[in-house]
């Protein structure tokens, strides 16, 4: 009900009255909406301030389970890295070790073509030929056995088995574990190489080339007969390296054989040359010949 006072005012005053609240009434509506945009302001940027703090708290410190879907993608994610990084690796490192073999290839035959063709004379085509023959060798060999068992009484017949074990785990090595396998062709076997090569032979030798049997079993009797009678014999025992060197350069003289299968057939008779002498040594103690006689040869 309206009171005595607007009842005396004028239709102007009572719409400047209704107009003032109404300006109130706008005015409050708009500090409200101020209010809560600020309100959604503040919300949005903490959000966002809150965000790259659980960001970077994820990457400081891994958690080291992953249980989310999100944590278990990422992880695929660094595995497939490590899988490219690992295979660019190998495949650099396989090209490498391609290089590397196809420079010691390259370098193989020309060493070859040098030693079989350019540094011969007449001497060496006789001596290489008869360095080949075993007839040459079982003489020599069982002359060694019959020295032997004459000034070394005891164990005499150990080392002969040591002897001959030797040699044959160097000529089964050689064969089965790196002819057969490699199957590389002889160089007077090879069609693309063939027609280099300087023959002295009457046929080329069957079988493969890399390892030389050859060297491989010479120098695993040299190595042998080095370790295990150097102290009494210590003038001597150089001869067998010396033999064992003669006959494994005669093989890539007459044209059987490239230098590397030399070489690599010769590191095996070492190994297990020495392999051999080591055990008999340690087993037996034939090394040890100062209290024992002696024939000087």
């Amino acid at each position: 009900m309206p009171s005595q006072n607007e009842g005396n005012k004028s239709p102007n005053e009572r719409s400047l009255g209704l107009n003032a609240k109404n300006v109130v009434s706008l005015n409050k509506v708009k500090i409200s909406k101020k209010i809560k945009n600020r309100l959604i302001t503040q919300r949005i940027v903490f959000g966002i301030f809150n965000r790259i703090n659980i960001i970077l708290s994820l990457v400081v410190t891994r958690p080291k389970k992953r249980t989310t879907k999100e944590d278990n993608f990422i992880g695929f994610n660094n595995h497939s890295l490590l899988i490219f990084t690992s295979f660019i690796f190998a495949t650099s490192l396989m090209n490498s070790l391609l290089t590397i073999l196809h420079t010691l290839e390259q370098f193989d035959r020309w060493l070859f073509q040098k030693i079989n063709g350019q540094w011969t004379n007449p001497f060496f085509d006789f001596i290489s030929l008869f360095l080949r023959q075993s007839d040459l060798w079982m003489p020599l060999y069982l002359f060694l056995f019959v020295f032997i068992a004459i000034n070394f009484k005891r164990n005499w017949l150990w080392w002969i088995i040591f002897f001959v074990c030797t040699v044959a785990l160097t000529d089964m090595t050689g064969t089965h574990v790196f002819k057969d396998v490699f199957k590389r062709l002889r160089p007077c076997n090879d069609p693309a190489f063939a027609s280099y090569v300087r023959l002295l032979l009457k046929d080329c030798a069957g079988g493969y080339s890399f390892v030389s049997n050859h060297a491989a079993n010479h120098f695993g009797m040299a190595t042998f007969f080095y370790f295990t009678l150097r102290h009494c014999l210590p003038k001597w025992t150089w001869i067998a390296w010396a033999w064992a060197f003669a006959i494994s350069y005669a093989q890539i003289y007459v044209g059987i054989h490239y230098p590397l299968d030399v070489v690599c057939g010769a590191l095996i008779g070492v190994l297990f040359g020495l392999f051999m002498a080591m055990f008999f040594n340690r087993k037996f103690g034939f090394a040890n010949f100062d209290t024992q006689p002696t024939v000087t040869p």
